[in-house]
This record gives structure tokens, C-alpha cells and sequence, in this order.
């Protein structure tokens, strides 16, 4: 999933580095990827993917209460791991959850509308988020 993302990020003219280390001093975690150049109101953005099993046992509670709610647990716990200690710094933070069977949590979805909309802008393709 990393290295389509990439891809992605490439179709829209923007690079991102490998699992940067000493963005969060504080803590021993790592982000999956980063973007060298500003994503939003001149901050850049790092991610990270997680795949949620809907069965698991720490998901199951959820996932009784409909489709995606793995996915949607997921994001709140990579916020919680990520967005605290960031603090409303110099960087943003998009969790990447999309659940085993398929489902994506809601920011998930709103990242790609996003990356969507930017390749859409550098392509001159309108319907570009039908392929991703």
C-alpha cells in the first residue's frame, strides 16, 4: 500500500521519504512516509497504513456494529499515537486504515478524495478519482 501511495503522490508532483526518523523526538514511532513539500496551509504531510483485521479480537466489539468500523477504531487509535504529540506543529498526520475485508475508515476516505482532487488539478483528467 506504501508504494502505491507513492505512486500516487508522484502522479500529483509531490515527493515523499521512507519512514523519517526524529519527527516525533518524544517518542520512539515513525510514520510510514513523508512528504517533502507542504501538503496543507504549509505543512507537510506524513502517513501511516494500517490493515485492521474486522475479526480481531481487539475489533470485534465494533465490527458488530457495521461494516467499517474496524477501519474508523483503527484511525482513532493512529490519531491518538500520532496527532497528540504533534500538537498542531509544523506537520500533519493522516491515518491510512482500510479494514481486511475492504472498508476504509472516513478519514482514509477523505485522504484520497484529496490526493484525488490534486492529481485531477495536474493532470487535467477530471474523473481521476475513479482509478484510485
Amino acid at each position: 500500500m506504501n508504494d502505491y501511495l507513492i505512486r500516487i503522490f508522484q502522479k500529483a508532483n509531490l515527493l515523499a521519504i521512507k519512514k523519517p526518523s526524529g519527527l516525533i523526538p518524544d517518542r520512539n514511532i515513525r510514520p510510514d512516509r513523508y512528504t517533502l513539500a507542504p501538503w496543507s496551509d504549509g505543512r507537510c504531510l506524513m502517513w501511516h497504513v494500517t490493515f485492521p483485521h474486522t475479526l480481531a479480537d481487539r475489533h470485534i466489539s465494533n465490527t458488530l456494529l457495521g461494516a467499517g468500523t474496524a477501519a474508523i477504531s483503527a484511525d482513532d487509535f493512529k490519531n491518538s499515537k500520532y496527532v497528540d504529540p504533534l500538537n498542531g506543529g509544523p506537520r500533519l498526520f493522516v491515518p491510512v486504515c482500510v479494514g481486511a475485508f475492504g472498508p476504509i475508515g472516513k478519514v482514509t476516505q477523505q485522504f484520497f478524495d484529496n490526493i484525488s482532487a490534486r492529481i485531477s488539478e495536474v493532470s487535467g483528467d477530471p474523473n481521476y478519482n475513479i482509478y484510485i
